[in-house]
């Protein structure tokens, strides 16, 4: 006697191969299924590549939000909008210690410039913001004219300075070099008598903070053809070499102290009675051409 049982039409149905249905379908329908499939794998890679390039040069993660601001952290707060297109374009902010900021925002939402009035007098003393290679510029009016007197760059990761650059009548008159990435200037070019070219360098070879050589260019040729140098580490440069008497051309050029500046730029634009720090004068890196902030 068979164990078997007859199975009816009903349970045939229910137990058709899922893929019935993939075999039913035209070859048109096929090619819009599979391109559907590509298209979907294409966003989530795209989403996927967003969020990786969302992160600073050491993996970290890159939060929108950490460059706007919450009311909650100051005693005043007031967004404006300046040009009347229904987007903040400006933020004033007043903090419990009385110090006044205006934050210049973008399209997004996110602080690109600000300007600092430090001790309440209404001229912004100080401006700070962010460059395309994720490093820091700050301006700084450090005798209260409206002007700005230094420009200060500084390394995103450590806060230590890159270059500084010392403003007169809107030209470098000096700058401030980190040659070795330690935070510490060790090279300081200045322009003596104004002509809006270096002639002097002042060197700490040995980076214990005090300058032991001088090398100035006497004629305006680009070239170094006298040293001072502090010989016996008391502070003092005691022994000068002119490059004639020593039967040299010279003692190298400017312009290979120049080449270490991360920033080029040597005109700041300044206004009277107004802090200026706003302008497009973001001093790009020397192998980056494209626009400022």
């Amino acid at each position: 006697m068979s164990d078997s049982q007859p199975v009816n039409e009903d349970q045939k149905s229910t137990q058709a191969p899922a893929e019935d249905a993939t075999k039913e379908q035209t070859p048109e329908q096929q090619a819009q299924e599979r391109e559907a499939e590509q298209q979907a794998q294409e966003r989530e890679a795209d989403k996927n590549g967003q969020e990786q390039d969302a992160t600073d040069k050491n993996g970290n993660p890159l939060d929108a939000e950490a460059t706007r601001l919450n009311p909650n952290d100051y005693a005043y707060y007031s967004e404006r909008d300046i040009d009347g297109d229904g987007k903040t374009d400006v933020i004033h902010t007043t903090d419990d210690a009385g110090v006044s900021e205006v934050h210049h925002v973008n399209e997004n939402g996110e602080v690109t410039l600000t300007d600092v009035d430090l001790d309440g007098d209404g001229t912004m003393e100080t401006s700070y913001q962010v460059l395309k290679d994720g490093n820091f510029k700050l301006h700084s009016d450090t005798d209260g004219d409206g002007e700005t007197d230094t420009v200060t760059y500084m390394d995103e990761q450590t806060g230590g300075l890159i270059q500084q650059d010392v403003i007169e009548d809107g030209k470098v008159v000096s700058r401030s070099l980190d040659s070795d990435g330690d935070g510490n200037p060790e090279v300081e070019l200045v322009d003596t008598d104004g002509d809006g070219t270096f002639d002097t360098a002042y060197l700490d070879t040995d980076n214990d903070g005090v300058v032991n050589t001088e090398m100035v260019d006497t004629d305006g040729d680009g070239q170094f053809d006298r040293s001072d140098s502090d010989l016996d580490g008391d502070g003092v440069l005691e022994t000068r070499t002119d490059a004639f008497d020593s039967n040299l051309d010279s003692f190298g050029s400017l312009d290979s102290y120049e080449q270490m500046a991360q920033y080029e730029q040597m005109d700041y634009e300044t206004t009277d009675g107004g802090f200026d720090a706003a302008d497009d004068d973001t001093g790009l890196p020397l192998d980056d051409g494209s626009a400022g902030l």
